[in-house]
């Protein structure tokens, strides 16, 4: 593979017609050993973003790829505060789609609070998104570190509390 990608360096940034590039399907497939070579031939393409405006590491995120998201954060931190088009990041990519191991992976990092608690474009932060989603796991994980603000008010004016409340009513045949 290596000669490969010496021989085909402008092969490694050709996307597809959403936009991914080779490290976006390497970090969907957890493919570590192929992220740290196309890293190699071109550290840029950690920080190309797809038409959803994914990242390699939101890729991660989303497919639940551990090692992949622990390669992408050892070579590059920072994609770790991109955003996409809903203004969410990979710790809010995680918890959409439940993968609990890489957003312990992602919590194990000395990161700003700003970044744990980035509201998306609803206001709404990732602990929004566990309360409305009834990921206990995740909230309990989530409740269980310092940095992350558990009042902070959305668009709607709601805390991740509220946002609780309001599911589980919507959930309660009693609330009919």
């Amino acid at each position: 593979m290596d000669i490969l990608l010496d021989n085909i360096v402008k092969l490694v940034e050709v996307t597809d017609s959403s936009g991914n590039n080779a490290l976006h399907y390497a970090a969907c497939h957890n493919r570590v050993h192929m992220i740290s070579m196309l890293h190699n031939k071109n550290s840029t393409l950690a920080y190309m973003k797809n038409i959803e405006q994914h990242t390699a590491l939101h890729k991660a995120a989303k497919y639940g790829s551990v090692e992949a998201a622990r390669e992408l954060m050892k070579q590059c931190p920072n994609t770790v505060e991109m955003v996409d088009l809903c203004g969410r990041n990979a710790f809010h990519i995680s918890i959409i789609n439940n993968k609990l191991r890489v957003l312990k992976l992602l919590l194990e990092y000395e990161l700003p609070e700003e970044i744990l608690n980035k509201q998306d474009n609803d206001g709404n932060t990732p602990l929004h998104h566990a309360a409305k989603l009834h990921q206990g796991p995740i909230l309990w994980l989530l409740l269980n570190d310092l940095r992350i603000n558990s009042y902070m008010i959305n668009n709607e004016g709601h805390t991740p509390w509220d946002d609780q409340a309001d599911s589980d009513r919507a959930h309660d045949p009693r609330f009919e």
